[in-house]
């Protein structure tokens, strides 16, 4: 594709649209772990490092009672809320993640009855939680009501907590059961029913919450007396208990799952602490955060700033000046000119949520700008008229509550030949080219004409030299006219390439 760079003629690889590699991501915020109090019925949270200390989500507008009872917790990265229950006063709170307050949800004709857990759909846009008195139950997230969901075939036994799956059309929960009566169950998220899983070869005892391995078709529980994490396929096969190496799970109210680093993380009612324990039965430790005294925590989330999966890309679209038709007699047709070249951006991917794991890291908005050489020279906003000497790339910007990360794409790279200077007794041109600041290659290329390659960058001189049979008709004639072709490939993007004519002379 061609490009004017000052008054050069640049011709950038062909003429159709290009996308390049990710050059870079990096991040700025910290993971975070959010968790419900039962103790004060509000919503806490903390950087899972530890630093910052443990912080109180603004709940202004939602109920929260005297005596607590707040049984956590689900997001909707939609809305950017935290979903919790009141057991007392049997409501759905939420409250925004930015801090900027709270309130209830309405639920309609949906079944609040002691309800324990919450977990948010946000393709269906609805919230589930289980009740008390034995039911599952549902609220349109648009606050236009809800219903009891219908569960026939399985079981609804004193559920605790409920994860739902969306790409699985399903809702599970555990059965606390505490005097017999414990399992896992799932009904459909279309009212068709369910089914208690069958599950022998691990530990289903008081178990008190679920989170969903979507990728191995896994599903994880905590079971809160023995305080043991143990896991299943989705239809309870293949069951087995997670080695805790040692590590203390003192009441487990609730799980979340980071998948990709293997780490399943519980908030421990009767412990009063966090810990998170390696699903490969590697062992695991404490979540080093010092939680106020006896908050009773419960029902675990994980939030991350945002993961690049694939950076944006740039698309090239030249703007040419037609050739003249014909060409004067004895003149060589001219190179084609132009009036300048868009790039665009566009594309880029990020990890998405993973609701059924309780686990939140796709950003909720992604700004994009350009660079030159690596410095910042403006937004985004449709195309770029790149006229100047300089590496070009497009950098997205995806951020959450929890921070930010920037992805960068390869390099479109714009270069320019300057001055020719004669050497008349050898017949050679010195010929000076302009380079982005950034290290490349740079190679001379062409029939009849000593090859040229090395690492170059801003101002550097080529030496034109013929060989063969073009040396010998400049040196019989005493002019040779040619087009010699420069090759420039940055370090993370194709190269660019420009055919420059010349005139050679000889004494």
């Amino acid at each position: 594709m061609l490009v004017r760079a000052g008054s050069k003629i640049v011709l950038v690889s062909a003429l159709c649209a290009l996308a390049f590699a990710l050059v870079v991501a990096s991040a700025l915020g910290a993971d975070r772990i959010y968790w419900t109090s039962f103790n004060d019925g509000k919503v806490h949270w903390s950087n899972l490092d530890g630093s910052g200390g443990v912080q109180e989500l603004n709940s202004t507008g939602a109920v929260i009672s005297p005596m607590g009872y707040g049984m956590g917790g689900a997001i909707d990265p939609v809305q950017g809320r935290y979903y919790w229950t009141n057991q007392t006063d049997g409501v759905i709170n939420w409250a925004a993640l930015d801090g900027s307050g709270g309130g209830v949800l309405p639920t309609g004709a949906g079944t609040v009855s002691g309800p324990i857990g919450v977990s948010v759909d946000p393709v269906g846009r609805r919230a589930y939680w289980a009740n008390e008195n034995g039911s599952i139950a549902y609220a349109n997230l648009d606050g236009s009501g809800g219903q009891k969901l219908a569960t026939p075939g399985a079981s609804v036994s004193s559920p605790t907590g409920t994860t739902v799956f969306p790409a699985s059309g399903r809702v599970y929960w555990t059965n606390w059961g505490f005097i017999g009566g414990d399992s896992i169950a799932y009904a459909n998220l279309d009212g068709s029913g369910g089914q208690t899983l069958n599950i022998t070869g691990a530990t289903v005892d008081t178990p008190f919450g679920i989170a969903i391995d979507a990728a191995k078709q896994r599903l994880y529980w905590a079971n809160d007396n023995p305080g043991i994490i143990s896991v299943a396929n989705l239809d309870g096969s293949n069951a087995v208990d997670v080695d805790r190496r040692g590590l203390e799970m003192k009441g487990p109210y609730g799980l979340a799952l980071d998948p990709e680093a293997g780490v399943a993380y519980t908030a421990n009612f009767a412990g009063n602490d966090l810990t998170g324990l390696r699903v490969d039965g590697s062992g695991g430790a404490r979540v080093p955060i010092v939680l106020p005294k006896e908050s009773g925590p419960d029902f675990p989330v994980i939030y991350k700033d945002p993961r690049s999966v694939a950076p944006p890309t740039i698309v090239s679209r030249p703007r040419l000046v037609p050739k003249p038709k014909g060409k004067a007699k004895g003149k060589p047709a001219p190179l084609p000119k132009l009036l300048g070249a868009g790039l665009t951006c566009e594309g880029g991917a990020w990890q998405p949520d993973l609701v059924e794991a309780r686990l939140y890291r796709a950003p909720t908005s992604v700004a994009f700008a350009w660079t030159k050489d690596g410095a910042t020279i403006g937004s985004v906003a449709g195309a770029l008229r790149a006229g100047q000497v300089g590496n070009y790339r497009c950098r997205a910007t995806g951020s959450n509550v929890a921070g930010s990360t920037s992805a960068t794409s390869g390099a479109v790279a714009i270069f320019a030949t300057g001055k020719a200077k004669q050497n008349l007794r050898k017949g050679t041109v010195l010929l000076t080219v302009l380079l982005p600041v950034e290290p490349g290659r740079l190679t001379l290329g062409g029939k009849g004409f000593k090859a040229v390659s090395k690492q170059a960058a801003g101002k550097v001189m080529v030496l034109v030299k013929p060989k063969g049979a073009k040396k010998a008709k400049l040196a019989e004639q005493g002019t040779l006219k040619a087009i010699v072709k420069l090759t420039y490939a940055p370090s993370d993007g194709p190269a660019a390439t420009l055919r420059k004519r010349l005139t050679l002379k000889q004494d």
